[in-house]
């Protein structure tokens, strides 16, 4: 090693090449041996020299744990997060991480917040706590951007038609007298209280099937007009409204 002028550390390149790749010295033993940050070594590898540098060494108690058949057991067919295993083998995710892609291991998407809750993580409870300082009050009443203003109505219309409607605020929102509970249970029943979309059964809703109106003129209560759907793809319908009108059309024909 020698110093030159404008440099803390002159480093030979073939010193270092001979050092690394030939003896296979790791970059920690020759930055000890050379009394310099490794850092420093690092910069000069990386930026200046352009020597390739090999991937990080796993320990050998982890080479022999990280099998393919252990890593399929855990993370595939148990369905742990590489979180979990990594805790439980005391090392970080990078190593689990490595030899998944090595055996071409699918890695799924996580959410390190996945099944915990704020009364068996302290993290949960405290970024809810400081989540809900931060947003009280924010967005609500006389903070909110809309308080005091009412819709144009412009505003109104362009909200109709982005939800599939004519451009006429509050069309068809009444109600016919026939639009019982009875001509409900009707729909309800002869839809064999199934959501005519996804399929889920009444009990599987929690709750009463809701009944839509296919062309969305809620004065037209005939049955055929009718179907029995969940809240949740009922609350779908309310946008894309002329998907949904030749959706449902092409249901009761095929009846």
């Amino acid at each position: 090693m020698r110093k030159k002028r404008g440099l803390k550390y002159s480093l030979d390149k073939q010193f270092l090449i001979n050092e690394y790749n030939n003896k296979n010295k790791s970059l920690t033993q020759i930055s000890k041996e050379l009394k310099i940050p490794f850092a420093t070594l690092y910069h000069y590898f990386r930026n200046i020299f352009h020597i390739p540098i090999r991937s990080i060494v796993i320990n050998w108690r982890l080479k022999e744990i990280l099998t393919k058949e252990f890593l399929i057991q855990e993370y595939v067919i148990k369905k742990r997060i590489m979180r979990d295993i990594a805790k439980e083998l005391k090392c970080s995710v990078v190593p689990i991480r490595k030899y998944l892609k090595l055996y071409n291991v699918p890695i799924r998407k996580e959410v390190w917040n996945k099944n915990l809750t704020k009364e068996t993580d302290e993290r949960v409870a405290k970024y809810g706590r400081s989540g809900s300082k931060t947003l009280k009050g924010t967005r609500t009443g006389k903070n909110s951007p809309s308080f005091g203003i009412a819709p144009t109505e412009e505003t109104r219309r362009k909200i109709s038609l982005s939800k599939g409607g004519t451009g006429i605020p509050y069309e068809y929102t009444e109600y016919g007298s026939e639009f019982d509970s009875d001509l409900k249970e009707q729909v309800r029943l002869r839809d064999r209280y199934k959501c005519r979309i996804c399929g889920c059964s009444q009990l599987e809703n929690g709750q009463q099937l809701d009944c839509h109106h296919i062309d969305y003129n809620k004065k037209n209560t005939t049955l055929k007009n009718l179907v029995a759907l969940c809240v949740s793809c009922h609350r779908k319908t309310n946008s894309n409204r002329q998907h949904w009108l030749s959706y449902f059309c092409k249901l009761v024909l095929s009846k």
